[in-house]
């Protein structure tokens, strides 16, 4: 391509909308690509209506713009494909190669309509190249609502900062495995059984499963897989066999897990640095805070601290190396270590966000360590600042502006 496949998204996306609401336009192009790419109308106006665009290979968007330029009279596809590669997938149809049926899932039954396994991205976008997973909107989480005049359309709209962080985990090999759910749709006409004796599920013949849940994990492969065909990556796979009300109840359900803080939650990321700070920290017998770092008990709330961490040292967007979680580990040793000798009542004080504000924002303005740890310790023993004026809450510029202007 001679430009990005997310710059062929955008364009594709702004040449819906405009087209969306003209249903002889939409005809005309989904009969096209029909006929010209064996492409079935409802992919095309699941792209064209709903923007399902990113779980798309690179050929299917070609086969889209391709479908635009001809009714439009437009040459959007000559920004994006070179004359080689515009020849040779004028050439191809939608499906090349075939996924061999039965189709043998190694899983073990949960209940007579649902079944667990284990399989890999490959066998996804196998499923994916065949047009064989859909995401079905009467059972899935709500879209984007879109009104034009009398006419109402639902835009998918996936979380592209997600889809970023999960490629990151998955191609440092760092993804933790878990399920994506395909449901095999309750009323359709699919042939399937279970194996008991050889622990499979055989799909004899399918149209199409739904996606269930993982659909962001499940992009995150396909975006993957579009730049390295040989990718591959070992994950799990929950089959079902629900109705769409079932299916909705099964989403529900999933929905209901305890949910933690953004806070707490960024404490159990062990790729984040100020957590690799704070656990070299609790282990250095040099630091006098050694230990007192905890998520649920010690004199320092974790959380507060990865995040007061996290804001003054790792903020930048890059990688960061075992030398530099070193170099600012020692730093806040050095920072901790001289407010405890300057009064050694500290060690064994509570330190909550209010006290943690202070002290890192003191040490971020004042390098001479003997006057930053006597205006900490004037600011938090004078009560000036206090839980009215500098509350617990995110950690911003904001509140900083305060703590400087009350110091």
């Amino acid at each position: 391509m001679l430009k990005s496949k997310d710059a062929l998204i955008s364009l594709l996306e702004n040449l819906s909308e405009q087209i969306v609401f003209d249903n002889e336009i939409c005809e005309q192009i989904r009969n096209y690509m029909f006929e010209k790419y064996d492409i079935p109308i409802g992919t095309t106006m699941d792209m064209i209506a709903r923007s399902m665009l990113a779980e798309k290979t690179e050929f299917i968007l070609f086969c889209l713009v391709d479908g635009i330029d001809t009714v439009l009279g437009s040459d959007h596809k000559e920004e994006f494909f070179s004359e080689i590669e515009i020849n040779s997938y004028k050439t191809m149809k939608a499906v090349n190669e075939k996924i061999e049926f039965p189709i043998r899932i190694p899983c073990f039954a949960v209940t007579e309509d649902q079944w667990i396994g284990a399989t890999s991205s490959k066998f996804f976008m196998d499923l994916r190249r065949e047009q064989l997973i859909k995401y079905n909107a009467n059972a899935q989480r709500i879209m984007k609502k879109i009104i034009k005049g009398e006419s109402i359309i639902f835009k998918m709209l996936p979380n592209k900062l997600a889809i970023k962080a999960i490629k990151i985990l998955m191609l440092g090999g760092l993804f933790i495995p878990n399920t994506i759910t395909l449901n095999i749709p309750y009323d359709s006409d699919a042939d399937f059984y279970y194996d008991n004796g050889e622990k499979e599920l055989v799909i004899k013949s399918i149209s199409n499963f739904d996606i269930s849940d993982g659909y962001h994990r499940y992009l995150a492969m396909a975006e993957i897989s579009d730049i390295d065909p040989n990718f591959n990556y070992p994950m799990e796979i929950r089959i079902i066999n629900f109705t769409e009300e079932k299916t909705r109840q099964f989403i529900f359900q999933e929905d209901q897990k305890t949910k933690m803080t953004k806070t707490e939650s960024n404490t159990m990321n062990i790729n984040r640095a100020s957590n690799n700070v704070i656990d070299r920290l609790n282990e250095m017998s040099s630091f006098d805070f050694k230990g007192q770092i905890g998520r649920n008990d010690g004199t320092i709330n974790f959380a507060a601290m990865s995040d007061f961490v996290e804001y003054f040292y790792f903020r930048a967007k890059k990688q960061y190396t075992n030398l530099d979680i070193r170099n600012v580990a020692n730093t806040i040793k050095e920072q901790f270590n001289a407010l405890s000798e300057y009064d050694p009542s500290y060690i064994t004080k509570p330190l909550g966000f209010r006290e943690l504000a202070v002290i890192f924002h003191v040490f971020s303005v004042e390098e001479d360590l003997s006057k930053a740890v006597e205006t900490i310790d004037t600011a938090l023993k004078s009560g000036v600042i206090n839980s009215s004026n500098v509350r617990q809450g995110k950690i911003t510029k904001t509140l900083f502006k305060t703590i400087s202007s009350l110091l």
